[in-house]
């Protein structure tokens, strides 16, 4: 009879962290102008140029982020995201270096609305727009 109650207490706590589990927010931007789209995994988040992208409840460990400019003659950038703990924001930011841009380490910081000085666009739900 213990074991049973046991397996069963187990069982709640399993299903309590299944469906209340929160996924990560990503956010990439830069303060030069530049517009820009994002992909995760290969899928395009928005077609039209932006310079700040949020992207809430994401569910996966892993995502393969890639930048494509406005200004053809700017190289695109890919970089590996590794989401290392659940319920965070990890925010991005594009800087221009020696003619290029690069991505700076990640800012981590718990899940908001919008970060510092930036405007809240409307934010892409796992990557589509609801």
């Amino acid at each position: 009879m213990k074991t049973y109650i046991l397996s069963i207490i187990f069982m709640i706590f399993l299903a309590n962290n299944y469906l209340f589990a929160q996924g990560n927010n990503l956010v990439v931007y830069n303060e030069c102008g530049q517009k820009f789209t994002l992909a995760l995994n290969g899928k395009k988040i928005s077609e039209a140029g932006n310079t700040y992208f949020k992207v809430v409840d994401l569910k996966e460990d892993r995502y393969l982020l890639h930048l494509d400019f406005a200004n053809e003659k700017l190289k695109p950038i890919d970089k590996e995201v590794v989401f290392k703990n659940k319920g965070e924001q990890y925010s991005y930011y594009l800087s221009y270096v020696k003619g290029k841009f690069r991505l700076s380490k990640p800012i981590l910081g718990p899940l908001t609305d919008s970060i510092p000085g930036q405007p809240s666009p409307f934010p892409f739900h796992n990557g589509t727009n609801k």
